[in-house]
């Protein structure tokens, strides 16, 4: 490889690996409010002062609601509300999630 080449391929190696670890230390919240956050969920749910009120407020709901019942309204649609099912979430992206609402 000649040292021009080498030199490229050197500085494109830290480049990507400086992008990578910023990256990385920009999202140090936990997965679960990542995986809730990418869903789109404050478009319908406020938290405290933001968010949408066609859901109902998550302040709280891990207390309000008990764990089975919030793990359904993930997995199930349910035609009354107008959330839609969650059921593509991994098992660990959904007990993820599961753990960030039941912290809120």
């Amino acid at each position: 490889m000649s040292r021009p080449c080498r030199r490229t391929f050197i500085l494109s190696l830290l480049f990507f690996s400086l992008l990578a670890v910023a990256a990385f230390a920009a999202d140090d919240r936990p997965e679960g409010e990542t995986i809730f956050l990418a869903l789109g969920c404050r478009g319908c749910h406020r938290l405290g002062a933001d968010g949408g009120s066609r859901g109902p407020a998550l302040d709280g709901v891990g207390t309000r609601l008990a764990g089975s019942r919030l793990r359904e309204l993930l997995i199930r649609h349910d035609p009354q509300a107008a959330m839609p099912t969650f059921s593509h979430l991994t098992e660990r992206e959904r007990e993820a999630l599961l753990t960030y609402l039941r912290a809120l």
